[in-house]
């Protein structure tokens, strides 16, 4: 049996967490010391020079082999080999602003993990938009609260209009460029679509497992990961936030079933 590597691109938001979560609690899984290793990213993004993994006095074993990750490929697949075993036999890394990488990034990403022996399993999973947004919006906002730091009572609408101007944050937002590469690098059969509306239910683990192909044992289906504090959003803000995503939608409609996601997602015309 050939290994296989999941290769978790997003969205963030959008249930990556719930998802590692369960598969690291699955025997023949082994997705090692991170969730997120933000390698390609850095890579292959000219949007994410800040991932650079940094240099610490004294060194940090984690940092360090990211470094060498981001500088060496070899580094990176020998690394996941590694984690494999005689009842290890999936690996992977699901760090969600892989779905920025571009068509050419991802035919490179795909060629290294081919060329080592792997199945690869593409996951991308999808929230509404402006709900992704927003969720992405709280969850810094209650990152800082914790931090103990004093912020605005409009904080998080203020901040919506900082992420519209944001490249990196807009590109996080563009499914449409997102599937897209994906479905020109990827065979169908190596891509799973999901959306975060539907995705904690026995039915969705059975079509995800089915995609897999092996068996999700122990899913908890009422337990979320790294969910943020519900706080409404604004008129103002989610007619913005509808207008500019508004393509995405439309995108979305077209190719996974506007009847499907009618009952997922709200109707922006």
């Amino acid at each position: 049996m050939k290994p296989i590597f999941i290769l978790g691109m997003g969205a963030q938001k959008a249930g990556t967490s719930w998802l590692h979560s369960i598969l690291q609690k699955q025997d023949d899984v082994n997705l090692g010391f991170m969730k997120e290793y933000h390698i390609w990213d850095y890579v292959y993004s000219d949007l994410s020079e800040e991932l650079k993994a940094p240099v610490k006095k004294p060194d940090n074993p984690g940092a360090a082999m990211r470094r060498m990750m981001q500088a060496s490929s070899e580094t990176y697949i020998r690394y996941f080999q590694g984690l494999l075993g005689s009842d290890v036999y999936v690996t992977g890394d699901i760090t969600p602003s892989y779905s920025i990488i571009n068509e050419s990034g991802l035919e490179k990403i795909s060629s290294v993990i081919r060329g080592a022996g792997f199945d690869m399993k593409v996951v991308f999973l999808m929230r509404e938009t402006v709900e992704r947004i927003w969720s992405a919006i709280r969850m810094e906002k209650r990152d800082r609260l914790r931090k103990g730091q004093t912020l605005p009572e409009n904080y998080c609408d203020t901040r919506v209009k900082e992420y519209l101007s944001n490249k990196a944050q807009v590109a996080r937002s563009d499914y449409k460029t997102t599937v897209q590469n994906i479905t020109k690098v990827f065979s169908e059969d190596e891509i799973y679509f999901g959306f975060y509306e539907s995705l904690f239910n026995e039915h969705s683990v059975n079509r995800l497992q089915d995609f897999l192909g092996f068996n999700l044992r122990n899913v908890n289906f009422s337990k979320l990961v790294n969910a943020s504090k519900p706080e409404n959003m604004s008129e103002t803000t989610t007619q913005v936030l509808t207008e500019f995503l508004a393509p995405q939608y439309k995108f979305c409609n077209e190719k996974f079933s506007a009847a499907r996601l009618k009952e997922l997602w709200r109707d922006v015309g």
